[in-house]
């Protein structure tokens, strides 16, 4: 004759002198009130979490006052004023800012652009090398958004490099683009122009803001095969 196998009811760990076991804790924390009489969600998990202390639990709540209606309040309407004066008198309002992922693309990807600026001296440099970054302290393209103010082109071919280098797609230029422009790194989206023949054809180029990258005239490289260290007789 087979055998029924029992079930068999575990009892909660509690702690025994010279025993390092301990009852299971848990930690409940949410914006919500528990106490709320007006919401079923929270009635609910407060009967649950009841009842898993009468099972051995050690449970601790970490909530705060937010309700779904006005009569919820029912249990702490006599302590509501209380708690509401405290809590204006005691909280503070904190300003958290966190490095998003994106943001940390968008600082990766300045940092490599600010690598190879130059100096652009003539307009006609820029198609020569389209692997660099191009400083006009001037704003002699004519560049509107600029104004006076400098600009640091890059050709789309070099922006496409740099974003490889990062580690990522040619697909996320376009959400590279707002960002850099949503943060001032960027005058505007890219333009295409020709310049007065400067190239053949009209050409995809990146308008950066050098001064919100930190870059001055003064942080520019020479020109590759300028000598810097000749030293007057």
């Amino acid at each position: 004759m087979a055998k029924k196998n029992k079930a068999v009811k575990r009892k909660p760990q509690t702690n025994k002198p010279g025993s390092q076991s301990r009852n299971p804790r848990l930690l409940w924390a949410n914006p919500f009130c528990l106490l709320d009489l007006s919401s079923g969600a929270s009635m609910t998990i407060n009967e649950m979490l009841v009842q898993l202390v009468k099972h051995g639990y050690e449970v601790m709540v970490i909530g705060a006052t937010v309700f779904d209606a006005e009569k919820g309040i029912t249990r702490l309407k006599e302590h509501w004023e209380t708690i509401r004066d405290w809590w204006h008198d005691h909280s503070e309002v904190v300003t958290v800012v966190d490095e998003t992922g994106r943001d940390a693309v968008a600082d990766r990807f300045i940092n490599r652009v600010a690598d190879a600026v130059r100096p652009l001296d003539e307009l006609e440099q820029i198609p020569t090398d389209p692997s660099g970054a191009w400083y006009d302290a001037e704003n002699d393209a004519g560049y509107a958004p600029a104004d006076d103010g400098p600009v640091l082109w890059v050709q789309s071919r070099f922006y496409a490099d740099k974003l490889e280098a990062i580690g990522k797609q040619i697909e996320y230029k376009g959400q590279l683009t707002k960002d850099l422009i949503a943060s001032g790194a960027l005058y505007d989206s890219s333009v295409r122009r020709t310049w007065d023949g400067v190239f053949d054809r009209r050409t995809r180029l990146f308008p950066f803001d050098p001064r919100d990258l930190g870059i001055s005239e003064e942080d520019i490289a020479p020109v590759s095969g300028d000598n810097t260290d000749e030293v007057e007789p």
